[in-house]
């Protein structure tokens, strides 16, 4: 029995001699974790402070470029709108030329068409007459021949009247 005694007391020995070993692994296991996780907290804090430090040094100078660019916009705005003025300007002074322009050739134009106008109304005219007089020279000729043909008429009912009583 005591073979059994000893080999179970060394078994306990060595499971508690294990035990310790798992406990100890455990508890530095533990502080590891523990000191690794106040190391990340320390870093952590350190990253925001940076953070902060770089985004407000960011921001100033985001405003100063926002203001920089603002003036330039400005600027650009205003040049841009005397150029515009200085063309527009121009382009009144071009159109008004071309305007008047135009209107002196519109009222030559027109003068040459009251012209041509008058001249081919007066060859109307004259054409007119001339028509009218052969109109009125054939409505004369007509009616003599109305005439002659009424005569003729005449005498051809007179022809057939004696034919006829005779």
């Amino acid at each position: 029995m005591q073979f059994d005694m000893t080999l179970s007391l060394d078994v306990f020995v060595a499971i508690i001699a294990i035990f310790v070993a798992v406990w100890r692994l455990n508890r530095d296991i533990d502080s590891k974790i523990s000191d690794l996780r106040k190391e990340l907290k320390a870093d952590s804090a350190e990253l925001r402070s940076e953070l902060k430090s770089d985004s407000a040094e960011l921001r100033s100078e985001l405003k100063s470029d926002s203001a920089e660019l603002r003036k330039e916009l400005k600027a650009d705005i205003v040049d841009l709108r005397t150029e515009l003025k200085a063309d527009n300007a121009e382009l009144r002074t071009e159109l008004k030329a071309d305007i008047g322009y135009l209107r002196t050739e519109l009222k030559a134009d027109i003068v040459d068409s009251r012209t041509e106008l008058k001249a081919d109304n007066a060859a109307l005219r004259k054409e007119l007459k001339a028509v009218e007089g052969k109109v009125d020279l054939s409505n004369q000729r007509l009616a003599r021949l109305e005439g002659v043909i009424l005569s003729r008429e005449g005498l051809v009912d007179a022809i057939v009247e004696t034919g006829a009583t005779e």
